[in-house]
């Protein structure tokens, strides 16, 4: 919630600039034109009711499936599989299998959410759509059920990649630029995760142009006929340009918000591993997911 609080009217810009033609400038003050600084935070409703349960599904795949490739890789090489350990050593190139796990497992409830949110972010009328109730009505009943997931395939190859390299990226950015002192450790949490954000991001911007295009396509006269149709659209009607509009919004989002997430869940997985701590007199807490990053023997050469 944190960081849809803080990233929300930043997206509504990138995704209006990402299905108009228009300038940063032009599109701000069109969003502005149509409900003032309400229409900023126009689609907000569907990411913030269901932001909790979208982060427990990917967070909590990531973690678990993070610890099984783990678990698996020790007994596949160690004689003695009674001393796995939970900080036994990650590679990058596991945090990197668990993060595209976690993005698959985040679809089934991430790409309805989504379409709901584009729908009513490039809707600015009131008039054409009331809300994300009447959205989601609007929807089922021109489409039916799997109309929800309209745009699921560039949101799938959008999704999955990006949230493999996200961890490696948070990881890496993490241990590279961290220390011992505790207050420091805060900034480079959020340092890391914006980078991470933001670089994940860039990787798929093309992807994330025709998601908002196909997303944001009037249901009942719909101009795509799908992912390629709209990238060949795009591509004959703007050039390679307009596979990156939305690139200064979705850098200054990224940042924030991801910055914002990962310094949120490192201060909540820390309370909760010292709530653990004073239950049962050990660190080994279930929630899995920085029980192996924060060792600080994660990497070594052999990582890839």
């Amino acid at each position: 919630m944190a960081g849809i609080s803080v990233g929300h009217p930043i997206d509504t810009v990138k995704v209006r600039q990402q299905i108009e033609t228009g300038s940063l400038i032009r599109t701000i003050a069109y969003i502005r034109s149509h409900g003032g600084i309400f229409a900023f935070f126009r689609g907000m409703g569907a990411p913030l009711l269901t932001n909790g349960v979208i982060n427990s599904v990917y967070f909590g795949f990531y973690g678990g499936s993070l610890d099984q490739i783990v678990r698996w890789r020790y007994e596949q090489d160690s004689q003695d599989k009674s001393t796995y350990a939970h900080k036994h050593e990650a590679f990058y190139s596991e945090h990197f299998a668990a993060g595209c796990i976690g993005g698959l497992a985040q679809l089934c409830i991430g790409c309805p959410v989504d379409l709901v949110k584009v729908q009513l972010q490039s809707r600015l009328q009131k008039a054409e759509v009331k809300g994300p109730v009447d959205c989601v009505k609007q929807i089922i009943k021109t489409h039916g059920i799997f109309g929800l997931y309209k745009g699921i395939v560039p949101q799938f190859f959008r999704d999955v990649p990006a949230s493999g390299g996200y961890f490696v990226i948070y990881e890496f950015s993490k241990r590279t630029l961290g220390s011992g002192d505790q207050q420091s450790n805060k900034l480079v949490q959020f340092v890391a995760g914006g980078i991470a954000g933001m670089l994940s991001w860039w990787s798929i911007l093309p992807l994330d142009v025709i998601k908002s295009r196909v997303q944001g396509d009037c249901p009942h006269n719909p101009q795509y006929k799908g992912m390629i149709h709209c990238a060949t659209i795009i591509w004959k009607s703007q050039g390679v340009r307009g596979l990156f509009r939305g690139f200064l919004p979705l850098s200054l989002r990224a940042f924030l918000v991801n910055g914002t997430t990962f310094l949120v869940y490192e201060h909540l997985f820390q309370h909760c591993r010292e709530h653990h701590h004073k239950n049962n007199g050990n660190n080994n807490c279930n929630v899995e997911i920085s029980s192996i990053m924060n060792n600080d023997n994660v990497f070594n050469k052999d990582d890839f």
